[in-house]
């Protein structure tokens, strides 16, 4: 099992989940996430719990996650945060979410949320104008990866 803390800008606690390590390369860490797993949400003030599998995606150096959330083996939808690259020291992944969200679905149709969010957060948190203007070239990536259907969107989380 490896812990996973999210932060908002300034290393505030965001949210917290352990979750299982499948693989973890050089360029790549995959983790699952089992059914009934806790949350806890910081920024909400709860604990919740989550009714689905899934397969998480980090790639160390890019900014953003690709979450793909499962039902009976299968994919009900991808949920990508836009976030400062991640880290992992030992058992431990760590990244800073900076409010874009992505969601896709399984025939790759797609929606970008929270723009809202970034612009409050950008102020509240102080957010630099280089992490605003990548976290919007983040999702711009992302939303290439779905469109040109590259890995984890070609069918790839289920393996």
């Amino acid at each position: 099992m490896i812990d996973v803390h999210t932060y908002k800008y300034g290393r505030i606690p965001h949210y917290f989940y352990q979750v299982e390590l499948v693989e973890r390369t050089a360029d790549l860490w995959i983790v699952r996430g089992q059914y009934g797993r806790k949350v806890q949400h910081y920024s909400k003030g709860i604990t919740f719990e989550v009714k689905n599998r899934s397969i998480e995606f980090f790639w160390p150096g890019r900014p953003y996650t690709v979450g793909a959330d499962i039902t009976n083996g299968k994919i009900d939808s991808y949920y990508c945060n836009i976030i400062l690259p991640p880290t992992m020291t030992g058992d431990v992944v760590e990244w800073v979410d900076l409010d874009l969200d992505l969601i896709v679905k399984p025939d790759l149709t797609y929606q970008l949320i929270d723009q809202e969010d970034l612009e409050v957060n950008s102020v509240k948190y102080g957010y630099p104008p280089d992490v605003i203007s990548g976290a919007w070239r983040a999702a711009d990536e992302l939303i290439a990866l779905v469109k040109e259907r590259q890995y984890p969107f070609d069918g790839g989380a289920l393996r």
